[in-house]
């Protein structure tokens, strides 16, 4: 071997050596940092309802944790919601304003008419600080139609 390939040999087994020992070290800090980390944060979780017999059996549970938030509009929920609901229009320039007024260590389950401003809702609400967000990808239509009462 020549002079020139030992010297390019001995380099690239350096370079190779020095990546190593780096890369090592970036590890042993990523582990240090996580850690670091609090491990007492609460997990923020946003769930799907994908049936209104899903919605159904969720209800049936009766779990004291749980609110039934209706986001249509006041009209809509004057002509028939579900039980136990609460109403915050989604669509209002307030809704906003009226979620911060409501208890962000609730699970909130949320619906309106189709699904729709469900979605828009979770995520406002995830947001703003709510920790356990289910929402229902179909709504009242859908409960009607399956056969589940409202009331007036």
């Amino acid at each position: 071997m020549s002079k020139k390939t030992i010297i390019i040999l001995v380099t690239v087994i350096g370079i190779i050596g020095l990546i190593a020992v780096i890369s090592n070290q970036a590890q042993n800090s990523n582990q240090n940092n996580a850690q670091a980390q609090p491990v007492n944060q609460l997990a923020v979780t946003k769930t799907t309802l994908n049936t209104v017999q899903e919605l159904q059996a969720r209800l049936t549970q009766n779990n004291p944790n749980d609110v039934l938030l209706d986001v249509r509009t006041p009209e809509e929920f004057g002509a028939g919601h579900l039980k136990n609901a609460i109403n915050v229009d989604y669509e209002s320039p307030n809704f906003t304003s009226e979620i911060a007024k409501l208890d962000k260590s609730k699970t909130y389950i949320v619906f309106c008419r189709s699904g729709n401003r469900a979605i828009g809702a979770s995520d406002m609400m995830l947001k703003q600080g709510f920790k356990n967000i289910i929402y229902s990808n179909e709504g009242i239509t859908a409960w009607e139609s399956a056969g589940f009462q409202t009331i007036k």
